[in-house]
């Protein structure tokens, strides 16, 4: 897998999250043994491609 592809990978992850949060409102809860979802579906991928595309 390329450095391409896995920004293009994470890209989608992003909006596949932003969209389950927006559109389903059990997304926008705390799950006991993960946390905060939105910090997963959204936070976690962003910040992973942050991390690709900088270093």
């Amino acid at each position: 897998m390329t450095r391409h592809d896995l920004d293009a990978c994470l890209r989608q992850l992003v909006r596949l999250g932003a969209l389950t949060v927006l559109l389903v409102p059990a997304a926008r809860a705390s799950h006991p043994l993960i946390g905060w979802l939105p910090l997963w579906l959204i936070g976690m991928p962003l910040s992973a491609r942050w991390a690709l595309r900088t270093f």
